[in-house]
């Protein structure tokens, strides 16, 4: 008999390990394969051969189909199909044939039980007027998001809602509370993050950055410290000469945080090896290439910050 005596729970992270454990009461062939339970999409297979028991550990492949995509707009829900899989394991052999139940799996690398926030920055934020930030988190509810906006003519609140996929991304767009001075993001559940509206100082800057969490994170860098431009250029003989031709021009910023504490130094240095950046500008959001290798986090007796330096294709 083909059995699944182990799977994981309701919700996993494709970063770290979930295992499904399927025995069968003889040795034969086993065919294994993991699918999107939304979409049908093969998502991999694995064939094992003359087996009566094996484990499959199934994040690896699930986590090579989850490709952040940032996503501009007003304030709500977000649809992140791509930072989610709702997935379901099927095992055959030559006679039988047994399912999973389906699993989501989100992109960080450790399973939190719902209901939870999913983010490596801290819950109390700064934020600019018309500027951008997104919040991830678990619950096994319908999603529910109330917005409580606060400025010198009173308060304002508003709810919003989805339908429940488990893994939510809801976007908070502060050109939508055009007034507003502080800002509050509380879930059905009563997990909250706060904001404190500033306007940020000329020429800072704001990135956005997958997380280990499975978050897309954002920080303004209030001084753009230099900007470089490099060109690469090939010589080439001509029969006017020698000339020079251009094959790729590249601007480098060195960006500066303000002092920050240890917590918020920690979610930065992660960009360092992100494996994906952006620079977010009036709601675009452009892929960046992080030349920095390393980060202090911590001197002693005093508060630190961070520099990070960031390359972005001009032509």
């Amino acid at each position: 008999m083909l059995t699944i005596t182990k799977q994981p729970t309701l919700n996993a992270a494709a970063g770290k390990t979930a295992e499904y454990r399927i025995e069968t009461d003889r040795a034969e062939t086993l065919d294994v394969k993991l699918t999107d339970a939304e979409t049908g999409e093969l998502l991999g297979t694995k064939r094992y051969a003359e087996t009566t028991e094996t484990t499959v550990d199934a994040a690896p492949i699930v986590n090579r189909h989850l490709n952040f995509a940032p996503q501009a707009g007003p304030t709500g829900f977000l649809t992140v199909t791509d930072r989610r899989r709702e997935v379901r394991l099927t095992a055959e052999t030559a006679a039988e044939t047994v399912a999973s139940g389906i699993c989501t799996y989100h992109a960080g690398d450790r399973t939190e039980a719902a209901p939870a926030l999913l983010t490596t920055m801290p819950t109390q934020r700064l934020i600019a007027p018309g500027e951008c930030d997104e919040v991830t988190f678990l619950t096994l509810d319908t999603p529910w998001v109330e917005v409580t906006a606060t400025s010198p003519a009173g308060t304002k609140k508003k709810g919003y809602t989805a339908r429940n996929t488990i893994v939510h991304v809801f976007r908070l767009n502060t050109a939508d509370y055009p007034e507003a001075e502080r800002i509050v993001l509380t879930t059905g559940e009563g997990l909250t993050v706060e904001y404190t509206v500033i306007v940020s100082p000329a020429g800072a800057r704001r990135i956005a950055w997958r997380s280990h969490a499975g978050s897309l994170e954002h920080y303004t860098f209030p001084t753009e410290a230099t900007v470089t431009a490099t060109t690469k250029k090939n010589r080439i003989r001509t029969p006017e000469g020698i000339g020079t031709m251009t094959t790729e021009r590249r601007q480098r910023l060195l960006l500066r945080s303000a002092y920050e504490t240890r917590e918020v130094l920690e979610a930065l240095a992660e960009t360092t090896a992100a494996p994906q950046v952006w620079l977010a500008e009036a709601g675009v959001y452009t892929p960046v290439e992080v030349l920095t290798e390393e980060a202090v986090l911590h001197r002693h007796g005093t508060l630190n910050m961070l520099e990070l330096e960031i390359g972005t294709e001009i032509w």
